[in-house]
């Protein structure tokens, strides 16, 4: 019995998907636990999920960090802002 309960593993709660998101965590290399809290992010501050990821990669974020979300969605508030008031350069 005890051997049993070692080697049991619990059922994944979501199935495995693949869309843009997932495809997104890949390419940034970021690490999963990233996209749960990047998914939120983009809710609340209108930013795209790869953004956030591929900045968290760019800064060598590692696991843990997932706070650092909202300060990262927050400076890629204020660069896209800056962005669009620059004007555009022949």
């Amino acid at each position: 019995m005890d051997a049993a309960a070692d080697s049991v593993r619990r059922l994944p709660t979501e199935l495995v998907r693949v869309n843009r998101e997932t495809l997104a965590l890949g390419y940034a290399g970021a690490y999963s636990c990233f996209l749960r809290h990047a998914e939120a992010a983009v809710k609340t501050y209108d930013l795209t999920t790869v953004d956030i990821l591929v900045e968290f990669r760019r800064r060598k974020m590692t696991g843990g960090e997932e706070d650092m979300i909202v300060d990262v969605a927050l400076e890629l508030l204020k660069r896209v802002a800056h962005d669009s008031c620059m004007p555009n350069r022949p």
